[in-house]
């Protein structure tokens, strides 16, 4: 449909919601939230008279496809969510229904398969994180740090978590990161040390910014998806550099990146600039990543050598010497359906498709959408080759304004979608036989060889340019 003068009508901003045993008016929040990010390039194009689409009507008149549709089908998924959201609070509260309206606000922008995304839920006793995913990945994480932590002495353990029987939701109590007086700085450099050896022997990625937290003056991770991530892309091995604690770029690492004033980070996002035009970037807001000195000033680990180095080293060692403590652990909470976040692509990639499918277009809405879905399937992949369904469940995510969301069962090789499985690994072995093989190749020798790499991490210049 074109209407020029005719967007998306506000209507939306009213929408009559409403979930029993929700708080009425922090549901109507969060859906309008929801719908502002979508709606708002639209908005923006037809409201403002600088707009750089309005002084192009001459050429055409200004297309917003099926977005009527698309807004339509995002409140009833939403809804539906929503009313998950309440059956997992009633289960957590042990009755059939809520007593009283309970308040909820959003964790996190991205959502996946179905509206699904972190919530903040307000209980009497304060607030708890309720997460939609496989809780066993922070429960195994638990158990093994909580046996590193008495095995070296230092307090690595994260908050517990209350789970669904079904595996399919769990609560955790809502880490309100907390800013240091600057004491302490050593002992969270031997925990964060230990941490990251944790990380490498249990071949964990994705540990990016937002996933490490300061809290109580030690390293929290708050994501755990990605835990016995044996998928490397074919010919690469660096497991700690894919860490995320590490990285190629130490400015993006949790380890030392995560300074918003280095100018390195921003948000993909909208941002209407004063000339009319609508720009994708925006500054990123502050991390919570990074100890601070007394003087306010992030704490690097490239100073703190001495205790970083002893907690990897003391961690590492810890699994060396307790390989069949590990085996059992894993045996334990790793059966074949245990789920790992399989990752396609960059999230960034697929926040900024969703974006561009946001935008009207001059004309031809339907072809632009359909450049807009071949230009990603050309776009870098973490695998060599994607099949067609992999691809298909992509656009079926990015049409609902989902990101894309997959995963493998730990006792298989094929990347699921929750539509249905959609492409076999190159290596049918599965994570749990690979993991349990990694940690029994564990040796002194490695820890040696790990350590190089990551004085060599440390030794690079957060000021040098990509």
């Amino acid at each position: 449909m074109s209407h020029p003068e005719n967007p998306p009508p506000h209507r939306y901003w009213a929408c009559p919601v409403n979930v029993n045993g929700l708080d009425h008016g922090s549901v109507t929040t969060l859906i309008e939230a929801d719908l502002f990010d979508l709606l708002r390039p639209t908005l923006g194009a037809g409201n403002d008279p600088e707009s750089v689409f309005q002084l192009q009507r001459k050429v055409g008149p200004i297309d917003y496809g099926d977005l009527h549709d698309v807004v339509e089908s995002r409140i009833a998924t939403l809804t539906k969510f929503l009313r998950q959201v309440r059956l997992s609070i009633d289960t957590r509260l042990g009755m059939g229904e809520c007593v009283a309206p309970v308040k909820i606000r959003a964790l996190s922008s991205d959502t996946h398969n179905g509206g699904k995304r972190p919530l903040i839920v307000e209980f009497a006793e304060g607030p708890w994180v309720l997460k939609f995913s496989d809780p066993r990945p922070h429960q195994l994480l638990s158990a093994i740090l909580d046996e590193v932590s008495v095995g070296i002495g230092t307090d690595l353990q994260p908050p517990r978590v209350v789970a669904d029987h079904d595996q399919q939701w769990y609560f955790m109590p809502y880490i309100e990161p907390s800013s240091s007086d600057g004491q302490g700085v050593e002992n969270f450099m031997f925990a964060l040390g230990a941490l990251t050896a944790v990380a490498y022997c249990l071949a964990m990625t994705d540990l990016h910014l937002e996933n490490l937290v300061v809290f109580q003056g030690k390293p929290v991770t708050i994501d755990a998806e990605c835990i016995l991530y044996n998928f490397p892309p074919e010919g690469e091995r660096d497991r700690l550099l894919s860490t995320g604690l590490l990285s190629r770029n130490p400015r993006f690492s949790a380890l030392r990146g995560g300074d918003p004033s280095s100018g390195d980070f921003i948000q993909i996002g909208l941002r209407e600039r004063t000339d009319g035009g609508l720009d994708y970037i925006k500054p990123a807001g502050s991390f919570h990543n990074r100890f601070r000195n007394s003087d306010g000033t992030l704490a690097d680990p490239s100073e703190h050598r001495r205790s970083l180095f002893g907690g990897f080293r003391a961690a590492f060692g810890w699994f060396v010497t307790h390989k069949h403590l590990t085996f059992d652990i894993i045996e334990h909470f790793v059966p074949d359906d245990f789920r790992i976040r399989f990752l396609v692509r960059t999230t960034r990639l697929y926040t900024t498709a969703i974006h561009m499918l946001n935008l009207p277009s001059k004309f031809n809405y339907d072809g632009r959408r359909g450049d807009i879905l071949s230009q990603l399937h050309k776009a870098g992949h973490f695998l060599k080759e994607l099949s067609e369904d992999v691809v298909t469940a992509e656009k079926v995510d990015l049409v609902a304004r989902d990101i894309p969301f997959f995963w493998v069962n730990a006792g298989e090789g094929v990347i699921r979608h929750h539509t249905g499985p959609k492409q076999w690994l190159p290596s049918r072995w599965n994570a749990r036989k690979q993991a349990i093989a990694d940690i029994r190749a564990l040796s002194r020798t490695d820890i040696d060889v790990q350590a190089k790499v990551l004085s060599d991490f440390l030794d690079a210049d957060l000021h040098a340019s990509n």
